[in-house]
């Protein structure tokens, strides 16, 4: 669907729901995943994946090494809202050797694309921990803002960042 130089994105199917990606929401790492406790079987991955197939509003990539097909990670657009051209976006490097090489901010940026492309979107948010320096950094340098933002609640722990396409 999206390719980029190293990456290959498509949406998830429910036979990408492997022990490797159940791997991902185990460890410290996973304190990061919000959703990592509702993971416990690759059953349950297969459930999150097919309940977001063929839904106008959800845009469920998974991220591939395009060199060798391996499954590196995930990127979400929840909610898609394409009357006021904005997207809520959502990403996970859940393999470590892929972490701290650019793989987000590549498959962040060509999905962006597609998504102004294709569906009319210009503008992204996020929420980020507070604490996860390294993301915040990495979001920033792909020109995210932090900002207030109406998609994204304010809490203590949580702060939204911005883009606009």
């Amino acid at each position: 669907m999206i390719t980029t130089p190293r990456l290959h994105l498509r949406p998830l199917r429910e036979d990408d729901a492997t022990q490797q990606y159940l791997g991902w929401f185990r460890g410290p790492a996973s304190e990061r995943i919000y959703s990592s406790d509702l993971m416990k079987e690759t059953d349950d991955l297969r459930r999150y994946i097919a309940e977001r197939q063929g839904r106008d509003d959800v845009l469920f990539l998974g991220i591939f090494e395009r060199a060798s097909g391996v499954h590196l990670g995930n990127l979400k657009y929840e909610p898609i809202r394409e009357r006021q051209s904005v997207a809520t976006m959502g990403i996970l490097i859940g393999e470590p050797s892929a972490r701290g090489k650019g793989i987000a901010g590549e498959a962040i940026q060509a999905a962006n694309a597609w998504l102004r492309e294709h569906r009319g979107i210009r503008r992204i948010v996020l929420g980020v921990a507070t604490d996860n320096i390294a993301a915040i950094r990495a979001y920033e340098k792909i020109g995210f803002v932090s900002q207030p933002c109406e998609e994204i609640p304010p809490s203590a722990s949580t702060q939204s960042m911005v883009l606009i396409l």
